[in-house]
């Protein structure tokens, strides 16, 4: 079959002359035909030798004490030495084990079946003239099942059916009208016609579905091998549900990822599977929520990402499916593919940790401050109060990083920072802008005194005295403040405000 093939382009129709070997077919080339012709000949070989000599045995039976021993002889060797002689040919000449036979082949087979053909048609002439009309017509119901057997069993290969067909009724019309039976001859004749007919119709049928079937059949298996070749060099793998949400099928890697074994996760629920020790309470995250609906109302769904406990560890999938119909549209369940992304989920919230927090002191950075900032900012203004920042700078820190080292001034640091977490309420935010300059937002600072009593707090908590290395630090903090939107209706200008008020 053609690579390229899809089932779109499979053809509809093939000509008689295309069956018969004399045209080139439509659709699709001679070889790829004679592929499916060679399929039926393969097939039927071996049975069109046991059904010449069953009933060659069967027609010697009939005629035996009615035709002359000499011509029954005669006739049973010609039938035994020719068929001897085909079977012989062929295997000499590999003909029944070439995947795609040329015409010529082809056109041998049919001379053969034509040949066998005269020596059925030659029965009723030859032994039949000698018998009876009841031992007449036992011959030539064996040949007519001769004949029905080549209509019906080779049907892919009309040339040689036609050829035995025709010379065995060929045979039958002379024996008939020799024996003086001439609407018997007619009958044979016209049975003839009708036979080769619904050779000529069953042989396209069986040509296009033996086509199709071959194509189906590679796509199938071009299908398998890709999964195969998926779940074997991807990190993702297959899982299937019923219409009850159960799983159906799962790949080794499916049951790898579970810690169980794939005939143990069959007809078990997809969300218990997944789910862990929360099936029990039902107390499931949002991610599994939205799962659960999208399997509900079996809608398709890509790159979800959703928390996993698998014997009490935690982990993290990305599952996509869309769900399976049947032919007539009847909802199947559903069929998708899964991966563990643990590690990348682990990275991206280690990125956006990085990104958002001081890596020395774990505050949240700049970036995080300015974004509390905006967020108090829009509050105030929504709910007519005020918000807060300060601005603080270690006094006399630059002497002791100076004289004692760097390493030195970053333990401090981080002991600066575990006492401004200790002084943080939910009102309040502290973060380290950079350097010694840490900051503070204020959610609500419509209170001013409190505001007052935070600055001089923090100051206080700050100016105590460090043990660093087995030396006692003595730093102080200065506090720029400013209130928003009094000070600034913007982040950048309330933190201009604060910066300028600290110096």
């Amino acid at each position: 079959m053609s690579k390229d093939q899809t089932i779109t382009d499979l053809p509809t129709e093939v000509s008689v002359k295309a069956l018969l070997g004399f045209e080139e077919p439509c659709g699709f080339s001679r070889n790829q035909l004679h592929e499916v012709q060679a399929k039926s000949l393969h097939d039927h070989s071996r049975i069109n030798v046991a059904a010449n000599a069953c009933c060659g045995l069967l027609a010697i039976a009939m005629s035996w004490g009615n035709a002359p021993y000499w011509a029954i002889s005669l006739w049973g060797s010609m039938l035994a030495i020719y068929t001897g002689y085909y079977v012989l040919k062929a295997k000499r000449n590999r003909l029944f084990e070439r995947v795609t036979p040329g015409q010529a082949e082809f056109s041998e087979v049919a001379k053969g079946s034509g040949i066998s053909g005269l020596i059925w048609g030659a029965s009723l002439p030859f032994l039949g003239i000698y018998s009876s009309l009841t031992s007449m017509l036992g011959l030539w119901s064996v040949s007519l099942a001769m004949m029905v057997y080549s209509s019906l069993l080779m049907p892919a290969l009309p040339l040689v059916a036609t050829a035995f067909i025709a010379a065995t009724s060929a045979g039958a019309v002379i024996g008939w009208a020799l024996h003086g039976e001439y609407y018997l001859a007619i009958a044979s004749a016209g049975l003839c016609i009708l036979l080769v007919t619904g050779v000529l119709r069953t042989a396209k049928a069986q040509v296009l579905y033996q086509f199709a079937s071959n194509v189906l059949h590679e796509k199938s298996e071009t299908v398998s091998l890709l999964l195969r070749e998926f779940e074997d060099s991807g990190a993702d793998w297959l899982w299937q549900t019923d219409t009850s949400r159960c799983v159906t099928h799962s790949s080794p890697r499916f049951a790898y990822a579970l810690e169980e074994d794939a005939k143990t996760i069959e007809g078990q629920p997809l969300l218990k599977l997944i789910a862990g020790d929360a099936w029990e309470s039902g107390r499931y995250p949002e991610t599994l929520h939205k799962l659960a609906e999208k399997l509900k109302r079996r809608e398709a769904f890509s790159n979800l990402i959703v928390p996993v406990t698998i014997k009490g560890k935690a982990r993290w999938w990305e599952l996509s499916a869309s769900p399976r119909s049947s032919e007539d549209g009847v909802f199947l369940g559903f069929r998708g593919v899964g991966s563990d992304v643990t590690e990348q989920h682990e990275s991206a919230k280690k990125i956006s940790h990085l990104a958002r927090f001081d890596t020395l002191t774990s505050l949240p950075n700049r970036l995080q401050l300015t974004e509390a900032l905006g967020n108090s900012l829009q509050e105030a203004e929504r709910w007519r109060r005020r918000c807060g920042f300060f601005m603080i700078d270690l006094d006399r820190f630059k002497a002791v990083n100076d004289t004692l080292g760097h390493p030195v001034g970053d333990r401090l640091l981080a002991q600066v920072a575990k006492r401004m977490t200790m002084i943080m309420t939910e009102n309040e935010l502290c973060g380290r802008l950079g350097g010694d300059e840490f900051a503070v937002v204020l959610k609500d600072a419509s209170d001013s005194n409190y505001v007052e009593r935070l600055a001089k707090r923090i100051i206080e908590t700050l100016s105590k005295p460090y043990e660093v290395d087995q030396n006692t630090l003595f730093i102080g903090a200065s506090i720029g403040s400013a209130v928003g939107p009094a000070d600034g209706r913007t982040v950048e200008l309330l933190m201009r405000s604060a910066d300028l008020a600290l110096y």
